[in-house]
Order: structure tokens, then C-alpha cells, then sequence
């Protein structure tokens, strides 16, 4: 995604939000993927470098100064693990040796986005996305699929050609065992 940055952040937004509209029908939950997904775009915030484990910890609910940087923290945490199974779920698989498999890492994610809520209903700040990263968490397999679509609109269907395992893990973790072959012949709306 790095020739995204390149792109003008309205250019994204339409590019991003086209495609993604019948993937995700929420718009909330729509309107901030498409938000990060531009953000990750842009500040090239891509983890290519994962190593297997972003860590998922526990947290002291102390001063609201450390709630602030942990709500901070989970969240961040939230939208990697977000963006990693849905655009690279090929390098969470299971025969990666450091890694703990695609599910237990959307079950991370998952989990993230449940302590920055958590700790956003203590802070109590109306600016912070409490009521859309409950929903993110709750729907993060669906918003994790959504994704994942969306990348292999991209890559034209390309990822057919993954290996057999990983293929059946992101099946069985993403889409239940249904088959995802025909996942892949969606046209992608271009940025023009």
C-alpha cells in the first residue's frame, strides 16, 4: 500500500469506502476502517515486520493520565491486530513458528478493543470512540473478513495461489469452512 501515499486522503476515502460498501454495511463501523485503513495508508503504518506477537496485557486502572495512554495502547493494538488478519492473515497462520495462528490472534484483537473500552468508560471522555470500538470488537470477525475481501479485490484473486494450509486456516477461521473461491471474483472500483 505504499503507492497509497501518494494519494490524496479524499482520493482514499472514496477509493477505500467504494469498496468497502457492500462489505460492510454499518457505517459507523464502515466510516472507521475506512479511517484506518487511510491512516495506515498514509503514515505507512504497515506492520510488515510482525513477530508473532503484539501482546495482549493487563492493566492497572490507576491516574487517569495512565488510563488515557493504556485506552491509547489497547486501542492501537486493536486496529494492528484489526489490520493484520484482514489485509496479511497469511503471516498469523499457524506454520509461521512464532506465531499463535490466525484465530487466537482476531481473538487478540478482539480482546484489545475490549480493554479500551474498559478503560474509556472510566476516563469518560466524549471524544473517545467507546460506543464504535465496542461495536468493532464485537463485529471483528466480520470487519476482519470485510477486509480481507477487499485485499483480494485488490490483488485480482491472486491469493488463490497462497499455500493449501494457509488457505484452509483463513477458511475455517474467517469464513466457517465455506468456500472463499468466490470471494475473489468481486471487481475492484478504481480511484479515478
Amino acid at each position: 500500500m505504499g503507492y497509497l501515499k501518494r494519494v490524496e486522503e479524499k482520493e482514499l476515502h472514496s477509493f477505500f469506502e467504494g469498496n468497502l460498501k457492500d462489505l460492510i454495511r454499518d457505517d459507523k463501523l464502515k466510516s472507521y476502517v475506512v479511517d484506518l485503513m487511510i491512516d495506515f495508508a498514509h503514515n505507512n503504518r504497515i506492520p510488515f515486520l510482525y513477530d508473532g506477537h503484539l501482546g495482549v496485557m493487563g492493566f492497572d486502572s490507576g491516574e487517569s493520565q495512565n488510563r488515557i495512554k493504556m485506552y491509547n495502547y489497547f486501542k492501537e493494538t486493536g486496529d494492528i491486530y484489526l489490520f493484520l488478519c484482514g489485509f496479511f492473515p497469511e503471516y498469523l497462520v499457524k506454520r509461521k513458528k512464532s506465531g499463535l495462528g490466525l484465530k487466537s490472534s482476531m481473538e487478540s484483537g478482539r480482546i484489545s478493543y475490549r480493554y479500551a473500552v474498559s478503560l474509556g468508560a472510566k476516563i469518560r471522555d466524549e471524544e473517545l470512540a467507546i460506543e464504535t470500538l465496542s461495536r468493532v470488537s464485537k463485529n471483528f470477525k466480520e470487519i476482519t473478513k470485510a477486509i480481507f475481501d477487499f485485499r483480494n479485490k485488490i490483488d485480482g484473486g491472486r491469493l488463490l495461489r497462497l499455500n493449501p494450509e494457509t488457505i484452509r486456516e483463513i477458511k475455517e477461521v474467517m469464513y466457517d469452512g465455506e468456500s472463499i473461491i468466490d470471494k475473489f471474483r468481486v471487481p475492484l472500483l478504481n480511484l479515478h
